[in-house]
């Protein structure tokens, strides 16, 4: 059996990835660790956090790919222009423009090294990173079951594993079919055994968890057009960060997403001072609500 911790969406929070670090280390050591993108962006320690993902998970080597705001950040840096055609806000644009002056030319020379997409082979089966998308979108949303069928021509591995819509869920898909099964991971921290021809599956988000928690794991038989909602949905409390333990014996797969509280406070008091830093970067007040609240 192969053990894989799976994570994305960091968005240079500190204090969640941490503590997701922290909390995986009660279980036993990985076989491998894969980070599906978005080190930076919104959050006050990118540097810090592209650090902790380049220097591996006590000993194991962690794969990493490029997500769409560690993108904006390489093209700024670059001296590159951002199209307004693009949708990046005004708010986003400037944390990037910030990240982009603040981390170091080793932490930026690892944001150029992430890949957009990456197959592991050495498995029991092998499994397709992405950020966004199959086969290498790092900008699209896989939220509803017509989006999801549009991609199931774009990757040929059994398993896809995808972030970019901070949500924590799965697809199971028959490609004979074409039937499409969206699921969502209860905060339960129960073992999922997945089915499918095709599985694309998505960790959540440990630095902008924005749904709150997940109350049931099923949706029942939407239409093409149903998007995966956090449905029924209740916020108790604080968004938790999310991550995900993947399990493969021979052509089984199962999964186990956690939600782990962190400190919120810390990582919004480090976002107000930024306001007033040497290097300052005006964080909209929506941003803060957004780690309290998950409200987008």
């Amino acid at each position: 059996m192969a053990r894989v911790l799976i994570f994305s969406d960091v968005h240079g929070n500190l204090e969640a990835l941490d503590a997701v670090l922290d909390h995986a280390r009660t279980f036993a050591r990985p076989d491998q660790v894969w980070c599906l993108g978005d080190l930076v962006g919104y959050g006050p320690d990118p540097g810090a956090c592209i650090d902790r993902v380049r220097n591996g998970f006590d000993g194991v080597p962690i794969t990493c790919i490029l997500g769409n705001h560690d993108d904006g950040v390489i093209q700024l840096r670059l001296g590159q222009s951002i199209a307004e055609s693009s949708g990046v806000s005004a708010s986003i644009f400037e944390s990037w423009q910030w990240t982009a002056k603040t981390i170091t030319r080793d932490q930026f020379a690892y944001l150029q090294s992430l890949p957009r997409k990456y197959v592991v082979n050495h498995l029991p089966q092998p499994v397709l990173l992405v950020h966004a998308a199959p086969p290498d979108d790092i900008e699209s949303y896989l939220l509803t079951v017509r989006a999801v069928e549009g991609r199931l021509s774009d990757f040929k591995e059994r398993l896809c594993c995808f972030g970019h819509t901070h949500l924590p869920s799965y697809f199971e898909c028959s490609r004979t079919t074409l039937e499409i099964r969206p699921r969502l991971f209860s905060a339960s921290s129960q073992r999922k055994r997945l089915l499918g021809e095709s599985i694309l599956i998505n960790p959540g988000s440990v630095g902008q968890p924005r749904w709150g928690e997940l109350s049931d794991g099923s949706m029942a038989a939407p239409n093409s057009d149903q998007r995966v909602q956090p449905y029924p949905r209740e916020l108790r409390g604080v968004p938790k960060a999310t991550y995900i333990w993947l399990e493969f014996d021979g052509e089984e797969i199962s999964a186990t997403c956690h939600y782990i509280d962190y400190n919120t406070t810390a990582t919004v008091n480090k976002l107000k001072a930024l306001r007033t830093a040497p290097k300052p970067f005006d964080t909209p007040q929506r941003w803060l609500n957004r780690l309290t609240t998950g409200l987008r």
